[in-house]
């Protein structure tokens, strides 16, 4: 397993390596299970770091989330978050370190699609598909080659898709995914670039659980770790008490939480926020869950964040409405055809979001970037074999 790389020397000029995608593909091709990136001051870039050296001694908080995209809501919870638990330190504990934790299995290939053989066929087909050599397909030259396999309109759809830059072309490179322009390597780079302006730590993530990240975090430090989950809609009941998120444990639920709530790991529950900016920390779990809840809450691994920790804007109805939507809720109303997702997200976010095709398809209904590029693979094994 590697979690860091760096590159140095006369070869590597200052820049000229992305070490944000360089961690998404690290994560994609099983070569480490995440790669934390902090933010650069001298450079004005983010960086890898190694993990030791960076949670060593710290108190950590981190929010899980795809951030598709991040929102007011986000910054919040994470901020409330260590408020609460640095106020629980002693004078001479170090700063707590808030983490963004950029879960991106809804962008990487999945392990079928990383084989050197597939790689070859698909390499194979684009290759033939550019006939004069010069490194570039038409979208209508792309879309033959797909009708090999697809009806027309889908194929001219898929075409389509991969043209992130609206030019009528695209490189082969795109179409295999080896340069940044490739569909879901656009999407990744822009939903990171959502993140940069808090200027965070990011854990670029393929971890699949809360319990697998509270245990990669606890190899680096023996200080108290914190997952930040709440605020709008949110249901503890769905998104921790849910025996459907753990099937891949023997033990399910219990084994699970035993190594989720193992040393010194804690969930803080931010209250949530309705539609109508009424807040509430009401917990509703029903049967046996509810005695399981009630333990851990009594066992103070899980705690609410009481209004002391929370920022007054969010508290009142009558200034927290940038605070009461969500990803879910920004997408939807981009497909209700509503500018209101604006006062969800950050300005920078905002630019990002109304200059990214992938998020008007993936607001339209459209194939997300992973099943663009799926598809695209799938096609082109087939082609090329």
């Amino acid at each position: 397993e590697v979690d860091f790389v760096q590159f140095d020397g006369p070869g590597f000029p200052e820049e000229t390596v992305d070490y944000r995608l360089l961690a998404m593909k690290m994560v994609e091709f099983k070569v480490a299970p995440s790669v934390l990136l902090v933010y650069d001051e001298k450079s004005q870039l983010y960086i890898q770091a190694v993990p030791n050296n960076a949670f060593y001694k710290r108190p950590v908080v981190v929010q899980r989330s795809r951030f598709k995209p991040v929102t007011f809501a986000h910054q919040e919870v994470l901020q409330a978050a260590a408020k609460k638990l640095k106020s629980e330190l002693s004078s001479d504990s170090r700063e707590v370190m808030q983490i963004l934790d950029f879960q991106i299995d809804d962008i990487v290939r999945p392990a079928n699609l990383l084989g050197t053989e597939g790689r070859l066929r698909r390499t194979k087909a684009a290759v033939q598909a550019d006939i004069d050599g010069d490194g570039l397909l038409s979208v209508d030259a792309l879309a033959n080659v797909f009708g090999a396999q697809l009806e027309a309109d889908d194929a001219k759809q898929l075409a389509k898709d991969l043209d992130v830059n609206g030019i009528g072309k695209v490189t082969v490179d795109q179409v295999l995914g080896w340069t940044p322009q490739c569909v879901n390597n656009v999407e990744f780079l822009d939903r990171f670039r959502m993140l940069e302006s808090l200027k965070l730590p990011v854990l670029v993530s393929g971890v699949g659980s809360d319990s697998e990240l509270s245990s990669y975090l606890a190899r680096y430090t023996t200080q108290p770790i914190v997952l930040a989950v709440g605020g709008g809609n949110y249901d503890i009941a769905r998104g921790i008490f849910n025996e459907n998120l753990y099937r891949e444990y023997n033990g399910g639920m219990l084994e699970a939480f035993g190594k989720l709530f193992a040393g010194n790991v804690r969930i803080f529950q931010y209250p949530n926020i309705g539609a109508d900016g009424a807040v509430s920390s009401e917990v509703e779990i029903s049967g046996s869950k509810a005695d399981l809840h009630r333990y851990l809450v009594g066992e103070k691994k899980i705690a609410a964040i009481e209004p002391g920790f929370v920022d007054s804007f969010a508290l009142s109805q009558d200034s927290n409405e940038s605070f009461r939507g969500q990803s879910e809720d920004v997408v939807s109303l981009m497909k209700e055809g509503s500018s209101e997702w604006e006062k969800y997200v950050p300005d920078e976010a905002a630019g990002i979001i109304k200059k990214s095709s992938w998020f008007q398809r993936y607001a339209d209904g459209g194939a997300s970037s992973q099943e663009v590029i799926y598809k695209v693979f799938e096609v082109l094994d087939k082609v090329g074999e």
